[in-house]
């Protein structure tokens, strides 16, 4: 029986909270909009875990045995498999989700027939089940992804639409098979790129002898940790057609301390920074300096000034940022040009044998972006705003979303993971485009694949496979590399032009927003000490009672999200 994963600690605290909270926010006028959407979000909490494999890796049978029911299709067609989220319900209930807010009620025997056509090519499918096994497991969505080997879209969707929203990967593989395969270890780096943990789940173990199958489970855990860059959270050895699966439900268990984690950042960390936002208001309504009237109405015309002051730095720190942005570009460029060349001779390969070409150049480029998109232009952003912060007005708190510190500000996760994968994603889009070379190379291959029909001599069969690897390197050189960087330009320079104005437009619009607050208030604060000592010296307390109530919060919410 598996253990049934509580709530994150904090999350009834915050909910019986969120009242009190949203009420003293409104009462600074401060924008309560998003805290409204954190505590809406937090009441239906929930993390997910991919489920990635190849087909016949034993997912679907896996996947039935925790409900305990046949649920899904075991025999997937490639064509009509699509993301499915599983997740405890109290009564059967499938759900098609597909572009542009499609959403339409699914029976069971259309699961079970895959009749997703409606929603095919980018829908996913919401299953709510009344499984046991689930419901010891309320705040987690297992999705079952599509086998690995339905194409590079799938690599892109398991990564662009999951990353930011997943608590681990669990990596499926065949205890027939026995190893990795090339698609999951492409697969692997992009994970390693982003620091996201994964579970292996070893399948179909009923069909090897216990001393193979330890040996396959040592090969596969060593293979993981070596390309994931850390050991896998747990390993799970199962097997479906005996229901031998308690390991797997012990490795989601063991997931529960990592779900408490996200909780925290996705939740507690949005909610902290406006608490951060209210205590800063109060702080300076308390007037702890005791300005007088005259001083505080002296203090705001002197930020005034500074601010339209700092407006003009800012302008040329944006200046400098574009500048620092293009040059990550060509680095950039210049990294997947070098992954591509490098691997000529397989791609070569792939043209004289028509084998998934198109899908090869996509796992390179995706992975040779991974690797390099965080790395240049995590610094350019970080310095910029490093710069932001030490320009802005002396006595101005700039938000946190930023994660100052006493290094500085430096990027935030979620800033991080959204840049990143935003440029990643793009990648889906180039296909079209990239499409038309790769056609006109695949006639080309085509027909070298029609000379090597061709009977000859083993010599002669010798010579004309080197003349054909030869003539296949030299079109990949000179005419599938050049096209395929011709896309992969054009669009990332227009992903960076956009990502950098995102986030110049936001600290522009963060800054701004904290300048006008701390003007109003001083000038609320004026207002006040105007009206007499004993008129203010009454808000005064109920301010400083705030205060404590706020910082109490702050504490409570920064204990647990910083793991003290």
């Amino acid at each position: 029986m598996a253990q049934t994963i509580a709530k994150p600690a904090l999350q009834e605290t915050l909910l019986q909270q969120a009242p009190d909270i949203e009420a003293l926010l409104s009462h600074y006028q401060l924008d309560t909009t998003a805290f409204v959407e954190k505590t809406k979000e937090a009441e239906h909490f929930t993390v997910r875990v991919p489920l990635v494999g190849a087909f016949s890796s034993g997912k679907t049978s896996l996947i039935n045995a925790l409900l305990g029911n046949k649920y899904f299709a075991v025999e997937v067609n490639a064509e009509t498999s699509l993301p499915v989220e599983l997740s405890f319900g109290d009564e059967v209930s499938f759900t098609g989700h597909g572009k542009q807010g499609v959403s339409l009620p699914y029976s069971q025997e259309q699961v079970l027939q895959q009749s997703y056509d409606a929603i095919l090519p980018d829908g996913w499918l919401k299953a709510r089940l009344p499984a046991e096994q689930l419901a010891h497991f309320p705040f987690l969505t297992l999705v079952d992804m599509p086998g690995w080997d339905s194409g590079i879209a799938q690599h892109s969707k398991a990564i662009d639409e999951y990353i930011t929203r997943s608590l681990a990967y669990a990596i499926v593989v065949s205890a027939e098979e026995g190893t990795l395969r090339d698609s999951i270890r492409s697969f692997l780096g992009e994970l390693a790129q982003r620091n996201m943990p994964a579970l292996l789940i070893v399948t179909k173990t009923d069909k090897k002898p216990a001393e193979d199958i330890e040996a396959v489970v040592t090969k596969l855990k060593a293979e993981v940790t070596d390309l994931l860059g850390q050991p896998p959270l747990a390993v799970a050895v199962v097997s479906a057609r005996k229901k031998q699966i308690t390991s797997f439900t012990n490795a989601l268990t063991s997931l529960y301390g990592k779900m408490d984690e996200r909780f925290a950042q996705a939740i507690l960390v949005p909610v902290t920074e406006q608490l951060r936002q209210l205590a800063v208001r109060l702080e300076q309504l308390g007037n702890a300096d005791n300005l007088d009237a005259e001083q505080i109405r002296a203090r705001n015309e002197e930020l005034y000034q500074e601010a339209e002051q700092f407006r003009q730095r800012l302008a040329l720190q944006e200046q400098q940022l574009d500048q620092d942005l293009q040059q990550g570009v060509e680095r950039v460029l210049g990294h997947v040009r070098a992954r591509l060349q490098s691997n000529t001779q397989n791609l070569a390969n792939d043209l004289i044998y028509g084998s998934g070409l198109e899908g090869n150049i996509m796992t390179i480029v995706r992975l040779a972006l991974a690797e390099s998109v965080e790395k240049e232009f995590s610094a350019h952003i970080g310095r910029y705003l490093n710069n932001v912060a030490s320009d802005v007005p002396q006595g101005i708190t700039v938000s946190s979303q930023f994660n100052a510190n006493t290094d500085g500000f430096k990027i935030s996760d979620e800033t991080s993971n959204t840049f990143t994968t935003t440029l990643v994603s793009m990648l889906p889009l180039m296909i079209p485009a990239v499409g038309l070379p790769l056609k006109v190379l695949g006639v080309v291959g085509a027909v070298l694949v029609d000379v090597a029909r061709n009977f000859f001599s083993k010599t002669n069969k010798e010579l004309e496979a080197a003349r054909q690897q030869e003539a296949a390197e030299s079109q990949i050189r000179s005419q599938c590399i050049p096209a395929v960087m011709n896309q992969v330009e054009a669009h990332l320079r227009q992903q960076i032009q956009q990502q950098g104005q995102s986030i110049k437009d936001k600290v522009a619009e963060e800054t701004n927003n904290y300048l006008q607050q701390n003007q109003q208030t001083l000038q609320e604060l004026e207002q006040q000490l105007r009206q007499g000592e004993a008129a203010f010296a009454e808000k005064r307390q109920q301010y400083l009672k705030d205060l404590t109530t706020v910082k109490q919060w702050i504490q409570l919410f920064n204990t647990k999200e910083t793991g003290q």
